[in-house]
């Protein structure tokens, strides 16, 4: 479910789907290169936590920023 949606992107929940995809991308120095937190050590599991931690916060939400089925970024509000 899309909670923004233009022709070209959509903006969604994040979801387990996601797990593989994201996780790998604080692995990699040449996405990270230019994030606040750099790079660091993470895995499918501690993912999951941090998912999970969102699920339950009142004061976070990240979406997914999905394109043609998918995920190429997020977003955190």
């Amino acid at each position: 479910m899309c909670f923004i949606s233009t022709p070209r992107l959509c903006l969604r929940l994040l979801t387990s789907e996601d797990i593989d995809t994201w996780y790998k991308w604080f692995n990699d120095p040449i996405v990270t290169q230019d994030m606040d937190k750099g790079q660091y050590p993470n895995t499918p599991t501690s993912q999951i936590k941090f998912l999970e931690s969102l699920e339950t916060s009142a004061s976070t939400l990240q979406l997914g920023i999905q394109s043609e089925n998918k995920l190429i970024g997020t977003i955190g509000l």
